[in-house]
């Protein structure tokens, strides 16, 4: 075959792909629902992650400490004994939930301070205590 028959035969072979992109159709197939034709520009949404750039950098309004990302804003957080705000609502829970451990840790101290109270009492103390 001379160049001339290789160059017709090429050209050709273009044409047909060309006619059969053309009749090429594209089809979405969505987990919910019917599947829908598209256009063959028609590019998809990303599936992959969404990223989320830093948070911008600010001054700590508790110690002054310069906080530069979430990293950051999470140690200063700990650091601080601090937590994000949420809301009026949960921060009126946060306090009686806070409350609720500061009241068994009193407890729990109250306790141990008995105890130790009761184990420095004579037996003649403790039979007088004992009788109430």
């Amino acid at each position: 075959m001379d160049d001339i028959g290789m160059s017709a035969l090429a050209a050709g072979l273009a044409n047909c792909f060309q006619r059969l992109l053309k009749m090429r159709r594209r089809w979405i197939y969505p987990q919910n629902g019917e599947p829908y034709e598209v256009t063959q520009d028609h590019i998809q949404a990303p599936r992959g992650p969404m990223v989320y750039g830093d948070l911008p950098s600010y001054q700590s309004p508790i110690d002054g400490r310069w906080i530069d990302g979430r990293v950051a804003r999470k140690e200063d957080l700990a650091r601080n004994n601090c937590r994000p705000w949420e809301g009026m609502a949960q921060e009126k829970k946060e306090a009686v939930r806070r409350e609720g451990y500061e009241q068994q840790r009193l407890d729990r101290k109250l306790d141990a301070q008995i105890n130790k109270s009761w184990a420095q009492l004579s037996e003649r103390s403790k039979r007088i205590l004992s009788d109430f």
